[in-house]
Formats: C-alpha cells, sequence, structure tokens
C-alpha cells in the first residue's frame, strides 16, 4: 500500500513504511522541506503507532513519533496541505479531529496536535453525498482556497469551492455565485497569476456550460470563470468518439 521508488523507478528498499496491516488505504501526501512525509487516508493506525487517518513518517519510512495527532480524526482523510508557517492543513470526510468537532477540514501545527487560531465552525455542509475537500490552494497572504463536495461552510452557501481568511473564517470578498454544479470538484491548482484551474464531475459553474474543467480568474471581490479552457470543453463534449468522460482526476502544472 506504500512504497518509495528511486529516480530510475525500481523500488527503493530503504524505504520501509511497512503499513500493512493497519492500513486500508492511502489518499494522499505532503513532503516537508526536511524530507518528513505526512500520509493521510483510511486507517485506525499505522505501523502500531494508533495514528488515525493521518500520520508522518521519517525519510526512511518509520513512523515519525514526535508527530501526536491524539485521536485524530474519525474518518478519511483526503487531502493535506502545508502552509509556509509549517501548520499543516487537514481536508477530507471527517465529522471531529482529536475529539473536537470539525466537519471536513482542520489545522494542525507542526507535531500534529490541533491548531486552536483555527477555527472553521460548523465546517462544511453536505449536499446529499459525502461531504469532502479533495483540494487546498494557500495563497501569499495566507487565505486559503479549498475545493470539494460541500454545498456550504459554516453556514453559507458555498457550492464546492470557497476561500477561507487564515484563521478558517469564510472569506466573503470571494464570491463564487452558484459555483460548480451538478458534481463536485475534485482537484484544483493555483497558476503563478493566482487564478485557479479546477476540474472534476461538475458539467456547470455559476450557471455557465462548463463541463469537467475550467479556469476560475480570482478578481478583488469576486470570482469569474474564464472561457481560456473553452477549447477543452469542446474537445471533451463533442471531439472524442469515447464520448464524456466522467470527470476530471488530476491537474498538474
Amino acid at each position: 500500500m506504500l512504497a518509495g521508488l528511486n529516480a530510475d523507478g525500481s523500488l527503493d528498499a530503504g524505504f520501509n513504511a511497512n503499513a500493512a496491516p493497519d492500513v486500508f488505504a492511502v489518499f494522499c501526501f505532503a513532503v516537508q522541506p526536511d524530507g518528513k512525509i505526512l500520509v493521510g487516508g483510511q486507517f485506525e493506525s499505522f505501523n502500531g503507532s494508533g495514528h488515525s487517518m493521518i500520520t508522518r513518517l521519517n525519510v526512511d519510512g518509520t513512523v515519525d513519533l514526535s508527530f501526536n495527532p491524539g485521536a485524530g480524526a474519525d474518518w478519511i482523510v483526503s487531502t493535506i496541505a502545508l502552509q509556509p508557517d509549517g501548520k499543516i492543513l487537514v481536508g477530507g470526510n471527517f465529522t471531529s479531529f482529536d475529539g473536537i468537532s470539525r466537519t471536513g477540514i482542520t489545522r494542525l501545527n507542526s507535531n500534529g496536535s490541533p491548531d486552536p487560531s483555527f477555527n472553521p465552525g460548523t465546517g462544511l455542509g453536505s449536499i446529499g453525498i459525502a461531504t469532502d475537500i479533495s483540494a487546498f490552494a494557500v495563497e501569499p497572504d495566507g487565505r486559503i482556497i479549498i475545493a470539494g463536495s460541500f454545498n456550504s461552510y459554516n453556514g453559507t452557501d458555498r457550492n464546492c469551492i470557497a476561500r477561507l481568511n487564515s484563521n478558517g473564517e469564510l472569506d466573503t470578498s470571494f464570491d463564487p455565485g452558484s459555483g460548480a454544479e451538478f458534481g463536485s470538484i475534485n482537484c484544483m491548482v493555483r497558476q503563478p497569476d493566482g487564478n485557479l484551474v479546477i476540474g472534476g464531475s461538475f458539467t456547470d459553474f455559476n450557471g455557465t456550460d462548463q463541463p469537467f474543467l475550467a479556469r476560475v480568474e480570482i478578481l478583488e471581490h469576486s470570482t469569474l470563470l474564464s472561457m481560456w479552457y473553452q477549447y477543452i470543453r469542446r474537445y471533451t463534449r463533442y471531439g472524442p468518439a469515447t464520448g464524456w468522460p466522467y470527470a476530471a482526476r488530476w491537474i498538474v502544472l
């Protein structure tokens, strides 16, 4: 379930995570500047550590016991992102972290403990399926864009995408309108100009026909769907003989 590879693709025999049999699945990684590896997924323990749904490994794959998430997440961790200050953003399909009510999102200190300065309130609202965060984008000023499967954030309507202030409160200056509709956002990257490329199973964005892939321009007090990806829309919807794709799953810049 977890392995390290050398640059030539061969198995790195020096990396021994020894995840089985405790781990059902690993869904995400984040590599720290010091080479340590944050791991998230579906597990109640990792190599006997008792770390639930999230852990940190040393460079050789052994569990870093200086990282202590307490009781951890009560369900799946889907995505992890590192902030420049070393704090750790965690998103997923969970309702609590270390016994604290946190629906879908939390932030940890570098040692794994919950960061009390980050308060998402009621967190993600359901859209009839499992709430989840699939991607984070951290802006230079510390604000945080989240994307995934949800229809509100702390009681305010936000469909699959929202921006938070650095303390976890909703940034109301970022208004995606009706957002990603009839599906979810599975992946997101922030471009050097600050705009966002999003992909997923959605078919519309803010009332505009835009299946599976779009760019969202970030303006000072609003958002705007960019037509820059219209040629991809036409190709995916009308071009290939295989018909519509089910969803965009990954984006890499």
